[in-house]
């Protein structure tokens, strides 16, 4: 696991922090830094308990050769109104109805992954986004859908883009071969640009051992009974 040693002022450090938080756990998909000699960033104290909504995507199986890695994504978002407490079963399904009728139905909510990272931050409001998008306006249009879910409305200049001059010779379209045990193997493909569609959404809830299911691609909204 990377460790990095930071000296300086907080006020001017934090920012550094969640520059550093957000480019490598996206770029480099690893498990988050460990940060010595500092505390930790107000912000992330502040939304450790709010309930977390999580939305699932993935790729259609027939859209992929027979050796392709299945595409997936994420989105998630906290609940800053609310605490584990101040939940209630009514709550909870107009959140599921909210998200099925946004995301789920006949028509699930598709994007399309790509090469370029784009980032949008809102700390009061509990949305700290990483895409992988193929363009700025696909990742506007996944950020507007989202932020919809509670009836809030992006404020652009909070969107951040990082990537590579020349994407598409950094990860190239087509993946490399190599030959294990005697046969041509396909590689994983880094940042493959595929389509992803809604499959699920679930709740975390601090206190409770299991995430809530709130809805599935196709399924009405279900409430498990406490």
């Amino acid at each position: 696991m990377a460790r990095i040693i930071l000296k300086g002022p907080s006020l001017l450090l934090k920012p550094t922090i969640t520059q550093i938080l957000a480019e490598y756990q996206l770029l480099e998909n690893q498990k988050p830094l460990q940060f010595y000699g500092i505390p930790i960033p107000e912000y992330q104290a502040s939304v450790k308990f709010k309930p977390h909504v999580e939305l699932f995507f993935s790729q259609d199986r027939l859209d992929m050769l027979p050796e392709d890695n299945l595409g997936r994504g994420e989105i998630s978002f906290r609940l800053m109104n609310e605490t584990s407490e101040s939940l209630t079963i009514p709550k909870i399904q107009a959140l599921a109805q909210k998200i099925r009728s946004k995301f789920g139905g006949d028509a699930p909510f598709t994007w399309t992954k790509g090469k370029t990272y784009y980032s949008y931050i809102d700390k009061a409001k509990g949305y700290h986004f990483q895409l992988l998008t193929n363009g700025e306006p696909e990742a506007r249009r996944i950020i507007e859908s989202t932020m919809d879910i509670q009836g809030h409305s992006p404020e652009w200049e909070r969107l951040g883009i990082s990537g590579k001059a020349l994407p598409n010779q950094v990860f190239p379209p087509t993946s490399e071969r190599i030959t294990i045990l005697g046969k041509s193997r396909k590689l994983p493909q880094r940042r493959p640009i595929v389509t992803v569609k809604f499959r699920h959404a679930s709740l975390i809830v601090w206190g409770l051992v299991q995430p809530i299911h709130l809805v599935g691609y196709g399924k009405s909204v279900e409430i498990p009974t406490f």
